[in-house]
């Protein structure tokens, strides 16, 4: 090694223990933490500890954090939602300890006590593993929220390689978490709990005056929902599947599955039966072949549900077998799930009959759209293309902020969703906007007289229905002309979340997952738009200066 050579190593090294004394001096002076040095500079090149970088994930992740020292209340929620999902673990062990010993013989001469109704309801926690820390789980949440995921592989990936997560974890002296540790923590933290975030976020946000609230613009949007687009032919083997499937997990708790017969065998013909349907489009003779087709798939489905409807009435797989409460719930939701199956099915058959052979259409609110989601519709919005999901409304603030939010199962209508929607603003923002601005679709005049006894200044609604029952000077007026043109903001801030949030598909399946995860989104976006405005506002300055 030359001369140079040792005198850059020891430079190096040198370098290095300075900034590991720096670290070790701040971490125990009382000062801070080491996540301040870690997140708050810039890594040089040489250094021992790469810094994590000036990035906006960086700047929303320290947002979040900031938001969490100003309202503890946020962190001690999480702790009380990890407190629940911990307890009904217990009460779960509890129950399946006392099952055990209560099949186990004593020893002579020994006597249990019993333990007393009241033991039994306050179930204190004790040392255990520790779990994860409720500001961990509340970092994970926003970056959830941040990356539109914790599933989808892309942002993992991006999770794990990112400077700014591990530099957050090793200050905290935490490793990078399992993924299920992460999933199971953050679905821990309720609806609720979310909502009180984006209450909080909401407050401070107006704290720092970068927005008054005083305005709000009001649009829905479609989402997609975790599903497949139905048919009714995929619908029908879908169900009989997954019911055939469940009756063949009986063996895992010690009972007799369900005869299987030809039931495989005419699952198979229904998946070849299916595919002829799909292809027959555009061919000679299509109509015919297709109900040709369907007559035979909805004789072989006959087949399947004339084998297993007496098995699932006859039985009950509950009264066979003593069980741990643990393994009988199991038990209890894979019976109720196969039977609310077979019941489905029955219902697609009929339906699916009525449509092919006697020419009768049932609305989408009749029949069963998902097969992994059943709180999702059909949403059919302004002539574009449906979609089977949800319709969440939103409430867009003058500087870019989402301020209400709602989701709802079915497709309501937007003129129902107004008031309710304006309630949430006030509620979450603790300001009555003195304009609101919709389009044509929520324009009902009972409801903007409501809103105007209510004290809002101006309700604005865009559109030849509110144009009907708005005087003349007032649709003229300046101010109604510059409010027509700045809805469209409302479309930018849509366009916005589904590109870089992922909120025009959903991950999560159940109307309570729909809006946690919305929430989520929702909440990472204000977070996002918040250091924009505090960049730009930062460029004018120094512009200024």
């Amino acid at each position: 090694m030359s001369k140079w050579q040792k005198n850059s190593s020891t430079e190096n090294v040198d370098k290095s223990l300075s900034c590991l004394e720096v670290i070790w001096n701040f971490q125990f002076s009382g000062e801070g933490h080491v996540a301040d040095i870690l997140l708050g500079a810039e890594g040089l090149p040489g250094e021992l500890f790469s810094m994590a970088p000036n990035s906006e994930m960086h700047k929303v992740l320290d947002g979040a954090l900031d938001l969490a020292r100003r309202t503890p209340a946020i962190l001690a929620q999480i702790d009380q939602d990890q407190d629940v999902v911990a307890l009904h673990k217990k009460a779960m062990r509890r129950a399946d300890a006392q099952w055990r010993a209560s099949h186990t013989a004593c020893l002579p001469g020994l006597v249990l006590p019993e333990a007393t109704d009241s033991e039994l309801q306050v179930l204190p926690l004790e040392q255990g593993r520790p779990r994860m820390p409720a500001e961990v789980a509340y970092v994970f949440f926003v970056l959830q929220g941040y990356v539109g995921s914790l599933t989808d592989r892309g942002a993992r990936d991006l999770l794990r390689e990112s400077q700014t997560v591990h530099a957050y974890l090793q200050s905290r002296g935490q490793s990078f978490p399992g993924w299920s540790t992460i999933l199971e923590n953050v679905n821990a933290i309720s609806v609720a709990t979310r909502s009180s975030i984006m209450d909080a976020q909401l407050a401070a946000l107006r704290q720092d005056g970068l927005d008054d609230f005083s305005e709000a613009v009001v649009d829905s949007t479609a989402v997609r929902a975790n599903s497949a687009w139905p048919t009714d032919g995929r619908t029908l083997l879908g169900l009989l599947g997954r019911a055939f499937r469940a009756s063949q997990k009986l063996s895992d708790f010690g009972l007799p599955n369900l005869p299987k017969h030809w039931v495989p065998r005419w699952l198979d013909r229904l998946q070849g039966l299916l595919f002829r349907i799909n292809i027959c489009g555009g061919k000679r003779h299509a109509t015919r072949n297709r109900k040709k087709y369907y007559r035979q798939l909805l004789q072989t489905a006959l087949k399947v549900l004339a084998h297993l409807l007496p098995h699932s009435i006859q039985r009950d797989p509950l009264d066979e077998v003593s069980l741990p409460p643990s393994q009988q719930a199991l038990l209890s939701r894979l019976w109720e799930g196969l039977r609310d199956d077979l019941i489905s099915a029955c219902a697609v058959y009929d339906y699916t009959h009525e449509r092919i052979f006697e020419d009768k259409t049932r609305p989408a609110n009749d029949k069963l759209l998902s097969l992994g989601d059943p709180s999702a519709s059909f949403i059919e919005k302004g002539g574009r293309e449906p979609v089977i999901g949800y319709k969440p409304q939103l409430a867009r603030s003058a500087n870019g902020f989402v301020t209400g939010l709602i989701v709802n199962e079915g497709n309501d209508a937007d003129s129902t969703q107004l008031a309710p929607i304006v309630d949430q603003i006030m509620e979450r923002t603790g300001v009555c906007p003195a304009q609101v601005t919709a389009d044509d679709g929520y324009a009902v005049q009972e409801v903007r007289d409501q809103l105007l006894a209510d004290g809002v200044e101006k309700v604005i609604l865009c559109g030849s229905k509110a144009r009907a029952f708005t005087a003349e000077d007032e649709w003229d007026s300046v101010v109604h002309q510059a409010a027509r043109r700045a809805r469209s903001a409302v479309e930018s801030l849509v366009f916005v979340l589904k590109s870089m949030f992922g909120f025009g598909r959903l991950r999560r399946r159940g109307l309570e997952a729909v809006r946690a995860e919305l929430l989520a989104k929702v909440v990472a976006h204000n977070f996002y738009r918040a250091v924009l405005l505090r960049g730009q506002a930062q460029a004018e300055a120094r512009k200024a200066a």
